[in-house]
This record gives C-alpha cells, structure tokens and sequence, in this order.
C-alpha cells in the first residue's frame, strides 16, 4: 500500500486541506472558511475535526505516516510557535504542540511560505538551486530556497517579505508598523484602496482584487492606477530581493496574483529587470506557479519529501 500524506494549508481566509501521496498525486481535496475571528480554539478544533476525519476515510487506502500544517507566519523555528501573526490575530500559539496534543500523534508545522517554495523547488523547478516563491493574497510573503536548502533564518524568521517597509510615511499595517508592501500590494490592500477612493461603493461589501482587476480590463481608469500603484511597490520588493539573494527563479502565486497575472506579470518582470543589477538578472525568470491554488498541498508533500532527505 502506497503511504499517503494529510495537508492543510491555514490561511487568513480559508483552510486547504486535502490527501496525498508522496509522489504528488491529491486524491482529496476541499477548502473550509478560517472564521479565525471565532476564535482561537475554534480554529484548532476545526482542524482536529477535519485531519481526523481524513485519517477515518483515507486510512483504509495507505498508511498515514505524516501530517503537515502550513502556517501564516511569524512561525519561530524549532519551537514552531506562531507569534504576533498579523492575519489571524495570534500571539504566541504553540501549533504543533497545540495539534499534537489534539490529535495524540506526531504533526508537521512550517510556515506557509516555506512550504510553498518547497512545493515549487520540488513540483516545478527541480533545476533551481536559489529560487524565491512569493505570494500575493491577503497578505505577502516570501519563500527562500538558497543553495538548495529551506532558508529560515537564525529563529524562522526568513521570508518576511510583506513587512519590508517601502513606504515609512504610508499606511499602518496588521503588524503595527507602518508602510508595509502588505500595506499597498496585498490583496486586501488593493480592496481597501478601491473602497478609499470611491471605486467600490460604500454599501456593496466584500469586494476584492479580482473586481479592480475586471474593471481594469474593462478600462476604467481609476481601477488602472490603483494597480499600477500597487505593481510599481511590488516590483521595487521584488527588485530589492534579486539584488539581495540573486535567485535564478522568482515563482508568484497567492490569489490576487493568480487573479491579477494578465495584467501584471510582464510589467512586473519589465520593472523588477530595469531596477535591480545586470548581474543578478543576467537568466532571471519570474513566472506564476503552474501549481495555482493547490500549491500549498504541493508544499505539503514537499515538507515531507525533505525531511526523508535529513
């Protein structure tokens, strides 16, 4: 029987969670609203239900060895404990103490980004020894494979690319700084900006990124320069991160970039090529995740082809 994998993906908005094997096949997968602000246990416990329930369905079919948690950071390493987590409102949750203690066996936890690169660095760009993966979705984040290696930092620290401060002067940010790219480019930034400047009215909620971005195609011009806005802060982050780590491959995905990518990959590439070094953009590529929305279940198998490999 071939052995088989649980993954959730935690987000700010949604969990993904799903079963797979090793070798990359998903033979489950669905999506369940975060609803993070009911509160923390409510969340855990939603979590144990769903990986319990997978084990009592999938059991049968394989022998399920490993679950994997992907977690919005900052996710410090190894305690893998969550601490000031901008998104979900958490302060120094211990979630692989708190999910092995629900489920009483062993659970996998790594930062959501990370996992991703790894999704990446072993589903789509096996030949790249230093690639970043960066996401665009309600917030920002960064991946780093360097020299063919997870980077976390000192702590698990690493990667923390939507808190790059582009814009002292700008808007406060989840994180109670200041002028955060995830201030600016993130998905939910483009939303409150188009509320803010009267694209969205007032009384119609829940409107997002994909609506500016369907308006821009349209021609509204007022949808077009909050983009553009957002874009031209974007590509400065992404430019500094090619002059600091001189990565082969920069790999996008998240979902207001996989919504937005018509319109911004190849103004993206334009920007990030003229404003960091020749050098470090001499075979450059940066392209969307072929993977989409299931990167993250990707990443999950990812996590634990690498730590077979320790």
């Amino acid at each position: 029987m071939q052995e088989l994998l649980i993954g959730l993906d935690l987000g700010a908005t949604k969990i993904l969670y799903g079963v797979a094997t090793l070798d990359g096949d998903i033979l489950y997968k669905n999506t369940l609203p975060t609803n993070h602000l009911q509160g923390l246990n409510r969340v855990l416990d939603n979590m144990s239900h769903i990986i319990t329930d997978l084990i009592n369905n999938y059991g049968k079919k394989g022998p399920i060895k490993n679950i994997v948690i992907a977690s919005p950071g900052p996710l410090s390493y190894p305690e893998k404990v969550v601490l000031n987590s901008p998104n979900l409102n958490w302060n120094r949750v211990a979630l692989e103490k708190e999910m092995q203690k629900r489920l009483k066996r062993p659970v996998m936890v790594e930062k959501d980004t990370n996992v991703a690169a790894l999704g990446v660095h072993y589903f789509e760009e096996e030949d790249k020894e230093n690639l970043i993966y960066i996401t665009v979705s309600t917030g920002v984040g960064a991946g780093l494979i360097l020299d063919g290696k997870l980077y976390r930092g000192a702590d698990g620290g690493a990667g923390e690319f939507g808190h790059m401060v582009v814009k002292p002067s700008g808007n406060i940010c989840g994180c109670g700084r200041y002028g955060c790219l995830e201030t600016i480019a993130s998905g939910s930034a483009i939303a409150q900006d188009a509320y803010r400047q009267g694209l969205f009215p007032a009384h119609v909620k829940g409107l997002g990124s994909k609506e500016v971005g369907e308006l821009a195609r349209q021609g509204n011009l007022l949808a077009q320069a909050i983009l553009d806005n957002a874009l031209e802060y974007l590509a400065t982050g992404v430019a500094n991160l090619v002059n600091i780590f001189n990565p082969q491959s920069i790999v996008l995905g998240g979902g207001a970039m996989l919504g937005l990518q018509d319109l911004w990959l190849d103004e993206l590439t334009k920007q990030v090529i003229n404003s960091a070094f020749s050098l470090n953009t001499k075979g450059l590529s940066l392209k969307i995740t072929k993977l989409g929305g299931d990167l993250g279940l990707y990443g999950c198998i990812g996590v634990v082809r690498k730590s077979y490999l320790l």
